[in-house]
């Protein structure tokens, strides 16, 4: 029998010899293969976040190109039929209802302006004090609570902020964060929901400031409506369109002032907006006027003809 099969290089040992020295290209190509695979992966991912960053021209430097992080919308519990109540002449001797009676005979709700005209908060607080907010001595975060709770009364709070875009760096975190410190604080225990208005125009270059503010606002206010105050004209202008789409990424509802209009202008002034009234939610406030109810009702039916059914009458 011939046993050149069993020896030399066809032999058992000199067979797995060859196998073992044939791992090594074996190994090297699926090594090849598998960065292959990594690769087309990793490009796909890439690809994903190319399309989706298509026709931006972000650089470090421009903030009006970054994209927060989206949140949740918290609708109003109620279409607001808010009536205005001035808590800044508040006796620490009398009934807050002195204040707040003829607002919640007329309406749903409590419209309260936190800052006065001289720029204090309405109330004192713990908080307040803490971080030295000017704030008036009148009145206490704690009585206004109690009363709000006792007449189950749904309060909306107004906050004229003083932030702004043109504040440097240090003054924008500082101001940010007091007064979402006296907001969050306000909301805890008083009040329903919150207006902020901000000092200064939000522009494309600026806005990432102000979407900052809101974001960090409705994380320290969770559950609470967050409403954004903004101009008559800041809406009518159609350039701006895109603005207000940003802005309400990051705020429940939008409001905006008409004055003192009456029925036919209101109607008229509505008319260029009306794309915004019916995409987003929304508030109007109405300037008290010389208080004829007739009036007044038919400025309200005004706003309800153009689809607006919350309002404030300041």
């Amino acid at each position: 029998m011939n046993n050149s099969y069993k020896s030399g290089r066809l032999s058992r040992a000199g067979r797995f010899s060859r196998q073992k020295m044939n791992l090594t290209p074996i190994i090297i190509l699926v090594c090849v293969l598998l960065s292959f695979i990594i690769a087309m992966v990793l490009g796909n991912y890439l690809g994903d976040i190319a399309e989706q960053s298509q026709n931006t021209t972000t650089t470090p430097g421009d903030s009006s190109q970054l994209s927060p992080p989206v949140v949740d919308k918290v609708n109003p519990s109620i279409n607001l039929n808010a009536y205005f109540a001035d808590m800044t002449g508040a006796d620490p001797e009398l009934s807050l209802s002195l204040q707040t009676e003829n607002a919640r005979e007329k309406g749903n709700s409590l419209f309260i302006e936190l800052i006065d005209s001289y720029g204090k908060l309405i109330y004192t607080s713990d908080k307040a004090s803490d971080i030295g907010y000017p704030c008036r001595d009148n009145l206490s975060l704690d009585r206004l609570a109690n009363h709000f709770a006792y007449y189950d009364d749904y309060a909306v709070a107004h906050f004229k902020s003083d932030f702004s875009a043109n504040l440097d760096a240090d003054q924008r975190v500082k101001v940010q964060s007091d007064e979402i410190l006296i907001i969050s604080e306000a909301c805890e225990g008083a009040f329903s929901e919150v207006i902020v208005e901000f000092e200064g125009n939000i522009t494309k270059s600026n806005l990432i400031y102000y979407q900052s503010y809101l974001l960090n606002l409705k994380l320290a206010c969770e559950g609470v409506p967050i409403g954004v105050k903004l101009s008559y004209s800041f809406l009518a202008n159609s350039e701006n369109s895109g603005l207000v789409a940003d802005i309400m990424k990051f705020a429940d509802y939008y409001v905006f002032d008409i004055g003192e209009l009456d029925a036919d202008g209101i109607e008229g002034a509505l008319a260029p907006i009306i794309y915004l009234l019916e995409r987003y939610e929304n508030a109007v406030i109405l300037g008290r006027g010389e208080g004829d109810s007739a009036v007044l009702v038919a400025r309200i039916e005004a706003l309800r003809n153009k689809g607006v059914e919350s309002y404030i009458v300041k």
